[in-house]
């Protein structure tokens, strides 16, 4: 099945560099840097630049002030009408061969690594689903 091929290789892809000794990796979420642009940046320019701090740099300067610019824009808008909702019950109801949902089988053989990223909270389907409900019952 395509999908248990993707998944697959998102797996294999993310092991090996978290299991990677022979270089420095640096890990970072998308939505950490939008949510503390000047934190993610900073760890992000301390990695690169293999240094303990930026304190008093011209990079700590340039970090604050677009950090400060980044707080004023709207980077993420999400749909109107539920989509997201409206996909994730179609995620849930996807079967695999073996009668698991898509779901359960994505937790199962990921759930270690989306836990390394800080993603365990967002297991819980029955509290997903019920902020999707409130979300589009305020639409109303």
């Amino acid at each position: 099945m395509f999908v248990q091929d993707q998944i697959e290789q998102w797996k294999k892809f993310h092991e090996y560099y978290l299991a990677m000794e022979e270089c420095r990796v640096h890990f970072f979420r998308y939505e950490d840097l939008l949510s503390d642009s000047e934190k993610e940046l900073t760890e992000i320019f301390k990695f690169v630049l293999d240094v303990d701090t930026l304190e008093g740099t011209q990079v700590e300067t340039n970090i604050r002030l677009l950090a400060q610019n980044s707080q004023k824009q709207v980077h993420y808008k999400p749909r109107s009408g539920g989509a997201l909702g409206k996909n994730l019950y179609r995620f849930k109801e996807v079967t695999m061969s073996d009668g698991k949902s898509l779901f359960e089988y994505v937790k199962q053989e990921c759930g270690d690594i989306l836990r390394i990223f800080g993603y365990s909270d967002e297991f819980d389907l029955a509290a997903i689903e019920h902020d999707f409900t409130k979300v589009n019952q305020s639409k109303r």
